[in-house]
């Protein structure tokens, strides 16, 4: 696996069990590609287009892009019916969000660990896109909210975390005695 500094969000102790909650930037993954659901356009069309406000040099960026989910004019019509105040600027602006999201987004690793005895008996993680462009929590707030979503509370992890050890010991009396059959053989 890559090299990641994992940044402690919480640390939940019981006993001689703790539970770690950390997440990382993945340096290696973006959100998804922007060229997947974003396609440069040449000129602006007006409802159709949405404006890269990040490039300012249009011969060595992309000022223009079209979504290929939907228009500026479809959302907005979606926001009309919802009685929306302004539903043209809201869903230009929220469609530039969007862009901005996958030109500029990270990806990060969500990770919770048990650990029993000093020994990491449980490591799951998930990964998740984050920008400040569509989301008003910090990656950290994130991260903790979607390992607690996905992988369940506390007790939850604590019983996967038993039946882990349960399973490795009962790994381990295999191999003791496979050693022992081993070592009776040789005398």
């Amino acid at each position: 696996m890559c090299r990641t500094d994992w940044v402690e969000i919480k640390t939940v102790e019981y006993g001689n069990m703790r539970v770690v909650y950390d997440y990382a930037l993945d340096p290696y993954e973006r959100p998804n590609d922007v060229f997947q659901i974003w396609e440069p356009a040449d000129r602006h069309e007006g409802g159709v287009t949405v404006r890269n406000p990040e490039a300012h040099d249009p011969r060595r960026e992309h000022m223009w892009w079209k979504s290929v989910n939907g228009t500026p004019a479809d959302l907005a019509k979606e926001y009309a019916k919802q009685g929306r105040a302004n539903p043209s600027k809201e869903a230009y602006d929220s469609m530039q969000k969007e862009l901005l999201h996958y030109i500029a987004g990270d990806m990060y690793i969500a990770r919770v660990r048990v650990i029993i005895e000093g020994e990491e008996v449980l490591d799951e993680s998930l990964s998740f896109d984050h920008s400040s462009y569509l989301f008003d929590n910090t990656p950290e707030e994130e991260a903790l909210a979607r390992v607690l979503e996905y992988f369940g509370n506390v007790d939850d992890l604590m019983k996967r975390a038993r039946e882990e050890a349960k399973k490795r010991a009962a790994r381990l009396r295999e191999i003791a005695d496979a050693i022992e059959a081993v070592a009776g053989e040789e005398k």
